[in-house]
């Protein structure tokens, strides 16, 4: 990411686009649960291109989970008070999944460490469009 700067033009936001942290769209399509999963709103966040372009360059997709798991995250984020913005919503779920990864769900802690390899990317995005400016 480096010490790049991607001002927005006087007047507007950056451009952004919407990056879905749990795995590419081309493997969700025959588990309802799995889809369920991956368009959620409040775990989908809306990203300044460079941001996300730099995001899917560095860190590879999600695996698919098993619908078991993805119906436990899913849930989980549906539990979620509705004051939590996505970055909220996903840090929960990434420390849920490490919590059932102990007991049960080995995938889950997969699936916790790519959320949180994410993390930093999301952050800046997150906090970039709110200050214009990257």
């Amino acid at each position: 990411m480096g010490e790049r700067t991607y001002p927005a033009k006087r007047g507007k936001s950056l451009p952004s686009n919407r990056h879905h942290p749990f795995y590419n769209r081309r493997f969700f399509e025959a588990e309802p649960t799995t889809k369920a999963l991956r368009e959620y709103d409040r775990a989908i966040i809306r990203l300044p291109i460079p941001v996300h372009n730099d995001l899917h360059q560095e860190i590879g997709s999600m695996p698919v989970p098993k619908p078991f798991l993805a119906r436990l995250a899913l849930e989980h984020m549906l539990d979620l008070p509705e004051r939590y913005d996505s970055l909220d919503t996903l840090t929960s779920t990434s420390e849920y999944l490490r919590e059932i990864s102990e007991q049960m769900q080995p995938q889950a802690l997969e699936m916790a460490e790519h959320l949180d390899r994410q993390m930093p990317h999301l952050k800046l995005g997150h906090f970039a469009l709110k200050k214009r400016h990257l």
